[in-house]
């Protein structure tokens, strides 16, 4: 995946999560979505020439994952 598709689909899942959240939906569909925000963060790159955002206390900009 693209540093933009990895940007695009953090945005969309944790507009999903948010919902999910404030409309109190079934704690699965949570599960789910959290499952899938890791596994974004799983296939990010950790770097873009392109954008070049800076690390702030060891989180991504791209995928918003801890950095170890």
């Amino acid at each position: 995946m693209t540093i933009e598709e990895i940007m695009a689909r953090r945005d969309e899942l944790n507009q999903k999560l948010h919902v999910a959240l404030v409309s109190m939906q079934k704690t699965d569909e949570v599960i789910l979505l959290r499952e899938a925000i890791k596994e974004n963060q799983r296939q990010c790159p950790h770097f873009s020439a392109e954008y070049n955002f800076a690390v702030v206390d060891n989180i991504c900009p791209y995928c918003g994952g801890k950095l170890v």
